[in-house]
């Protein structure tokens, strides 16, 4: 982790790269002294080095997690592994739904928490203002 910074861990389905790179551009352009993993496309983790261990260590590391939950993302089983990692960690966890998934599709146990919407503004803003609580 670069020094000095804090580690938010975005778990997504790599059917999402897109948003979820949107999303981590965005929060470290907004929150200053927070770095953010994403792993889902070549070059997100060093050519070479352990992908799982390199995966491990960052959830590890994580003193937040960000959740993208979307249609692709909610049937993946290597989501619901991250979240179970995120859940246990009993750090700052945030669940949001974008891509046209509906609260209600969300299966328990990620359906127990507050969980905000990305397409409506004002979530989106609660996104970065809790963020910014956390600091």
């Amino acid at each position: 982790m670069a020094q000095g910074r804090r580690l938010l861990y975005l778990i997504h389905a790599a059917h999402d790269y897109a948003l979820a790179s949107l999303l981590k551009d965005e929060i470290e352009a907004q929150v200053p002294g927070w770095r953010v993993f994403v792993a889902s496309k070549a070059g997100d983790i060093p050519t070479g080095a352990d992908w799982l261990g390199e995966i491990h260590s960052n959830l590890t590391s994580a003193a937040s997690y960000l959740m993208l939950l979307t249609p692709t993302s909610v049937r993946r089983y290597w989501v619901w592994y991250e979240a179970g990692a995120a859940w246990r960690s009993n750090d700052a966890r945030f669940p949001v739904v974008a891509a046209g998934l509906n609260r209600d599709e969300i299966d328990f146990p990620l359906k127990a928490v507050q969980t905000l919407v990305l397409d409506e503004p004002e979530d989106a803003a609660q996104l970065f203002r809790a963020r910014c609580e956390i600091n």
